[in-house]
């Protein structure tokens, strides 16, 4: 089950003294195309006036009356701050059964936070094979770096006899996590009892996570995404997967607000051509079918 990629996203990890991605005191800021954007998450507060020419508001938990607003994100959450017994009656059958199976295996889990620059050439290049194999959308690299530079990024796995069969990577900001991407073996593995240990480790990667976030203060956790349509069947059974942890569908709202010349020019871009979703301006703002973190 050895898994080989090229690393696009963390060759390009900058040196510690690069100025181009920088955090301050509650955003997180890069650069793209020569426009600065600094990102807000989660209604958290501006302690500052950023440095940017854009600012980008995600996951705010109201509409927000400013600048480009889109159509409310649904997502599906997980509330930590029930008990490990609660959490655990929530779980449907099928995700209950795997968990408890995967503890009779010899799984290793481990994660990183803040992570590393070495964390992230390693979840990058296990990425980077299951993009090529399940043809997902890449990372955006520059706001992934920007994230890692902040140290607001979290990395999670399993590896099996020494192979890391299942990662998530997250952006944790406040008392919240938010999956960004998760990839798997999955794709990789011909026999159905190797996937069907990978589906075992998926499920008790998740369950791992939220009892350590529990211990060390996190609320919520966020599954980045809920399909909202009824076409695509790889989606729908994406949602089944969310939805056997239990937690609840909740929309969340997302803008992009000028605060120079530059960002208003940008912003207006935006409006004219009508690229929010698709544009490299506004990449990470998700729409009915990008609104999923693809988990096998």
């Amino acid at each position: 089950m050895a898994l080989r990629a090229t690393n696009t996203l963390a060759h390009a990890l900058p040196s510690s003294g690069s100025a181009q991605l920088h955090s301050t005191e509650s955003m997180v800021v890069y650069r793209r195309s020569g426009v600065r954007i600094a990102d807000l998450f989660f209604g958290e507060p501006r302690t500052n006036e950023p440095e940017a020419d854009l600012i980008r508001y995600n996951y705010w938990p109201v509409p927000l009356d400013c600048g480009y607003r889109r159509d409310p994100h649904f997502t599906r959450v997980i509330d930590l701050t029930l008990t490990e017994d609660e959490l655990l009656a929530n779980l449907r059958p099928t995700p209950r059964r795997h968990i408890r199976q995967a503890q009779r295996e010899h799984f290793e889990y481990d994660f990183q936070f803040p992570a590393t620059s070495e964390a992230i050439l390693r979840f990058c290049e296990f990425y980077n094979t299951f993009n090529f194999l399940k043809r997902v959308a890449p990372a955006d690299r520059e706001r992934t770096l920007a994230l890692a530079r902040a140290e607001r990024l979290e990395i999670n796995r399993v590896v099996d006899q020494g192979v890391t069969v299942v990662s998530h990577l997250y952006v944790r900001m406040l008392r919240r996590v938010v999956l960004l991407h998760s990839c798997s073996a999955f794709e990789n593995e011909t026999t159905p009892a190797g996937r069907n240990r990978i589906a075992f480790a998926n499920r008790y990667l998740h369950w791992q996570e939220f009892q350590r976030w529990k211990r060390q203060g996190v609320e919520v956790c966020d599954f980045g995404g809920w399909y909202i349509g009824q076409r695509d069947h790889k989606l729908l059974a994406i949602n089944r997967f969310k939805e056997g942890f239990g937690g609840k569908v909740e929309p969340s709202y997302n803008a992009i607000a000028a605060c120079s010349l530059r960002g208003r020019l940008a912003l207006e871009y935006l409006r004219l051509r009508d690229l929010i979703g698709t544009s490299a301006w506004s990449r990470g703002h998700t729409h009915e079918y990008h609104d999923v973190v693809k988990t096998a």
